[in-house]
């Protein structure tokens, strides 16, 4: 990232601290112009910078004398002019600030896995490293080498560190959790900070399973100022992403973007807050193979099975019966397992009316076999019914003429049950035959168009 470069450049050949380390080399031309230069400040706090530029020794010697803030020369003046402190905890004193300047913290974020995506509770499990680099002209030494201070260290506690937030954060691994400092003798502090955090992203459903997900990730310093602290990106990177069932935007595509936030005030009528913010967004589109695999080609299957029932005679009642039912109760239970990945939202997804409109048509395909079960039945009756009465008058009349045709008076509501019980058997299942694979055809392309 754009600030380890810059430690690079600065400060490349450097060795671990020993005695008779090289000296740190006189800040350039650019770093004075740039406010990158301590040792360039001048007034009242050179005579403080300049003592902490003196100090040097071996590793243990320097990490303490950073530590507690001890000046090898002119220390009785240091300690007062600094107050008395003894730790270097407060917010960082970098040259841009002696000038009237705020403190600027550059932010580096690396993402090295997503660990977990959960649907249901609608959050994603990363592995990542923010790394922050700021000058702070407490930090001096007189070598051309770097000091290295882990969470692990006596002295790490003693060291300013951003006690920042991700506000999208519902929790953190803490024995996941590695913290480090990298101090080079110009003041420069880098600190890493590893972790694997839960984080909450909000998923719209709607277009499962063909939906693209954006996630955001908003850091800040609360409690800081805007005027007092600048953050800025210096860079997003990871390693590649996968997930077996989400194609992910790697680092380097991450939005990124600064800005200052208001945070309101304390009270009504009170001063406003405003404090430097940093966000970023990424994208997760969905690989449809495995809810398609699980869901819509189960669901397809079943619809047919349901449909072959209606080219089975309607007197196969065990046949039509199952060819109605088993599609119907293995939608439905496919239907459950869709909703139990999902959170409880109230809208409808593809997929979701994809099922539906399955289920709706097998549910159909049952009730026209119960009408036309229905309808068979009380026409064989009814032809049975004019069949003797048809005999009845033949005997009557004495007579054997086949077109002879009894009077028989019926009701009107008779008379619509023998039209709709011979329609029924005549046409509805053949109608339905031609008329539902159609539906369910044009209705799956408009729903997954």
């Amino acid at each position: 990232m754009r600030h380890l470069a810059l430690a690079v450049l600065l400060f490349r050949g450097a060795a671990l601290a020993a005695p008779g380390c090289a000296p740190l080399p006189a800040c350039t031309e650019e770093q004075v112009s740039t406010e990158k230069c301590c040792t360039a400040v001048t007034g009242p706090n050179a005579l403080w910078i300049s003592s902490f530029a003196a100090r040097t020794g071996v590793t243990d010697s320097l990490t303490a004398q950073l530590a507690t803030a001890s000046a090898p020369i002119n220390e009785q003046e240091v300690k007062e002019l600094l107050g008395g402190v003894s730790s270097v905890t407060g917010k960082p004193a970098p040259p841009a600030l002696f000038s009237g300047s705020k403190r600027k913290v550059d932010v580096g974020l690396k993402v090295f896995r997503v660990t977990n995506i959960n649907q249901k509770a609608q959050t994603i499990t990363l592995h990542y490293k923010l790394t922050w680099m700021w000058q702070d002209c407490r930090l001096l030494f007189n070598c051309s080498s770097r000091l290295f201070v882990d969470d692990g260290h006596m002295y790490f506690d003693n060291f300013w560190r951003p006690a920042w937030r991700i506000a999208e954060m519902e929790d953190t691994l803490e024995y996941m959790t590695t913290r480090s400092h990298m101090i080079f003798g110009s003041g420069w502090d880098i600190y890493n900070e590893e972790r694997v955090s839960t984080f909450k992203c909000s998923l719209n459903f709607q277009d499962v399973p063909m939906d693209k997900q954006s996630c955001t990730l908003t850091l800040t310093i609360p409690g800081i100022f805007a005027s007092e602290l600048e953050l800025a990106w210096s860079g997003i990177s990871s390693e590649k992403l996968t997930n077996a069932e989400w194609k992910l935007t790697q680092g380097g595509e991450w939005s990124q973007m600064n800005r200052t936030a208001n945070r309101g005030g304390l009270w009504e009528g009170g001063p406003v807050i405003f404090e430097s913010e940093l966000e970023t967004s990424f994208e997760m589109t969905r690989d449809s193979g495995y809810l398609v695999k699980q869901f819509v080609t189960p669901a397809i299957l079943f619809y047919l099975l349901s449909l072959l029932g209606l080219f089975l005679d309607v007197g196969a009642v065990p046949a039509r019966v199952a060819a109605a039912i088993i599609p119907a109760l293995t939608t439905s239970n496919k239907m459950n397992a869709l909703a139990a990945i999902l959170p409880p939202i109230s809208y409808s997804t593809r997929l979701d009316s994809f099922m539906s409109m399955t289920l709706i048509l097998i549910v159909i395909h049952a009730l026209v076999y119960g009408f036309s079960h229905w309808a068979a039945r009380r026409k064989k009756a009814l032809e049975a019914k004019d069949k003797d009465l048809q005999a009845k008058a033949k005997d009557a009349f004495e007579t054997t003429d086949p077109n002879l045709v009894p009077v028989h008076h019926e009701s009107s509501l008779a008379k619509f049950e023998r039209k709709m019980a011979f329609w029924v058997n005549d046409y509805l299942e053949a109608t339905l035959r031609i008329v539902s694979p159609l539906v369910y055809l044009i209705a799956g392309c408009v729903l997954f168009s």
